[in-house]
């Protein structure tokens, strides 16, 4: 059974996926939501559901199955921010019930907080996990010197490093973290997305 243990847990977490996916097709089916939507919201809940410890292991650089979906749309026309609401619901209740160590970001933050919330994770859980979710991505990544490191630390994070190190001040010392393994769900408008990655 060795070399097959591993298979129960991701079976499992299938059928978890699978009963996500289930509710949020029956809470957002109704809203006449974009294939490409589902889609986005599942991969995001699916990634979180899997976890770090699911690769797919390319030769010198395996790859996590981490997300950052961002669903772009005119405002009031494909129900964005409801989607968002109800997948972030179902992720909060996930998290709950199987408290596994996610932070979960619902809210604008800078990017010191998100580098002392993941240092602060790593020190008593030994991993490093989040999901940042962003209903209005302005609101979060917007012009501002509050959240102007917030792009850079969310690239940064990207490949789910096993062990990052550096940065801090003299008030917080150095962050270091361990199994790193970030996801992120936002939404926008077409027109706000092209004046930000201009």
């Amino acid at each position: 059974m060795g070399r097959f243990a591993g298979l129960t847990g991701l079976v499992q977490t299938g059928h978890v996926v699978g009963q996500l996916f289930d509710v949020l097709v029956g809470q957002l089916g109704g809203n006449h939501l974009h294939d490409a939507q589902f889609t986005g919201l599942g991969g995001v809940i699916h990634a979180l559901l899997l976890g770090r410890d699911i690769i797919v292991a390319r030769p010198r650089a395996p790859v996590h199955l981490n997300m950052y979906v961002i669903l772009v749309s005119e405002s009031g026309i494909m129900r964005k921010s409801t989607s968002i609401r109800v997948a972030t619901s179902l992720v909060r209740g996930f998290l709950q019930q199987s408290q596994r160590p996610t932070l979960l970001i619902e809210s604008k933050v800078t990017a010191g907080m998100v580098l002392n919330e993941l240092s602060l994770a790593t020190r008593k859980h030994d991993t490093a996990q989040m999901v940042l979710v962003a209903s209005e991505l302005a609101a979060v990544l917007g012009r501002g010197s509050s959240i102007s490191g917030l792009p850079a630390l969310l690239t940064d994070l990207y490949d789910c490093p096993d062990v990052r190190s550096g940065g801090g001040s003299l008030n917080t010392g150095e962050f270091n973290f361990k199994n790193v393994y970030s996801s992120f769900l936002g939404g926008s408008t077409p027109s706000w997305l092209a004046k930000a990655v201009r």
